[in-house]
């Protein structure tokens, strides 16, 4: 499959009831080789940057995780997320509320509270879990004009898996969201698609 196959993005703005629907092109990052998606709308952009197994594996070692922990998240189909607010007020994001969809499972991508239990039952030592949680995409957050949050998200899949990732937010009253579809869990470059 070409690095450039579409993505269709369904922009839904569920209070206005309308539903919009464009085509954004898989790219490839000029510095890492990466797979990258980016969507901009009214008031938001979505970037959505697949990160390599070998890529987050060196990531994490270097940060003091042992080579099984490291091992287990690089290979959960991560991706660095970017979430920007360009409205004229706050929006705030619960990643609980996000979802990735394969087939016929739905579920919101693993979150940093379930990955720091596994670090602790793993023995991760607790300088590797402080710079885990700074690494990681925010939970919640609510954002001022102009503001982003960014960081690592694993969506629980395989390397070359490809799904549909639903990103919501509020903004005001107004609750919305993107549909990233056909999304492709990023593998080494050695076995990349």
């Amino acid at each position: 499959m070409s690095l450039w196959t579409g993505l269709t993005v369904a922009a839904l703005a569920a209070l206005a009831g309308t539903a919009g629907a464009v085509t954004v092109p898989e790219r490839t990052d000029s510095r890492s080789g990466a797979p990258v998606w980016k969507w901009e709308g009214d008031g938001v952009s979505v970037r959505a940057m697949g990160r390599p197994p070998d890529q987050a594996l060196a990531f994490f070692i270097g940060r003091g995780f042992p080579d099984d922990a490291a091992r287990r998240y690089a290979n959960s189909c991560v991706f660095g997320m970017t979430l920007r607010n360009r409205a004229g007020g706050p929006i705030r994001h619960d990643l609980a509320e996000w979802r990735v969809r394969t087939g016929d499972d739905v579920y919101p991508p693993l979150p940093e509270a379930r990955w720091q239990q596994r670090w602790r039952e793993m023995d991760v030592p607790e300088r590797a879990r402080t710079a885990f949680a700074w690494a990681t995409f925010p939970t919640r957050e609510t954002m001022g004009e102009g503001g982003y949050v960014m960081g690592m998200v694993a969506m629980g899949l395989a390397p070359g898996d490809r799904f549909d990732l639903v990103v919501r937010w509020h903004q005001g009253e107004s609750d919305e969201q993107v549909v990233l579809e056909n999304l492709r869990c990023p593998r080494n470059p050695s076995t990349s698609e």
